[in-house]
């Protein structure tokens, strides 16, 4: 397993097309080989952030690792529901976990990075983002209501408290939820915990998160 306050007013929808990209990770290209009295210097590795089509100035930061406390398998696919669902740019997918399994305020999201980044905001498709069998399964299945967001610095294994967060519930699917992050610098970990949730109609033990991104703003 790997490891990723404020109330509502630092959390707004954007209105336009949402964007699903592919995530793509770099890293710095090695040196030529140095002289045998001078030892290679050490070189981070870096980030290639991606321009978001149709949001100007934003850029996504690539995740390297997603894991979570637990998730639930699905029935002909074991990895249907895995938190790597969270990041793999469709928003049809979803990782989810139960309550049955997890207790709120157990259960956590982990987000690494290659090297450290700055982040500006969270993006997040809160619930489940697909229609089956002409039932909507966002308001069928529970959503996140409150969370609380960890991060953890470069040259530590520690996580530090950035934010509590509570999300507004529209009842239906609205684009992104954007949670702002006020610029926290040198992140190479973020560490988030699930506080409360909206019940979903029928499947209420099931907690349901279709995508997230983070975001640096372009300066």
């Amino acid at each position: 397993m790997m490891e990723v306050g404020s109330a509502y007013e630092g959390v707004y929808d954007f209105a336009g097309n949402a964007y699903y990209g592919v995530l793509i990770y770099q890293k710095a290209a090695s040196s030529s080989s140095p002289a045998a009295s001078q030892p290679a210097p050490t070189q981070e590795p870096s980030v290639s952030l991606q321009p978001i089509p149709g949001k100007s100035g934003c850029l996504q930061v690539p995740v390297s690792r997603v894991d979570a406390t637990s998730y639930i398998e699905g029935k002909n696919d074991p990895t249907a529901y895995a938190p790597f669902r969270m990041t793999d740019g469709e928003e049809t997918t979803a990782f989810q976990f139960s309550t049955k399994t997890t207790r709120l305020g157990d259960a956590y999201l982990y987000f690494d990075f290659d090297s450290p980044v700055t982040l500006d905001e969270l993006w997040m498709k809160n619930g489940f983002w697909k229609i089956t069998g002409g039932n909507d399964q966002y308001t069928r299945n529970s959503r996140v209501k409150k969370m609380t967001i960890f991060v953890r610095p470069a040259g530590s294994s520690a996580y530090q408290l950035l934010r509590d967060v509570t999300l507004k519930d529209d009842g239906a699917r609205k684009d992104w939820k954007v949670i702002h992050l006020d610029g926290a610098e040198n992140v190479t970990g973020v560490r988030i915990r699930i506080d409360a949730i909206y019940t979903g109609s029928k499947f209420k033990t099931d907690v349901c998160i279709s995508e997230i991104m983070f975001v640096q703003k372009a300066k």
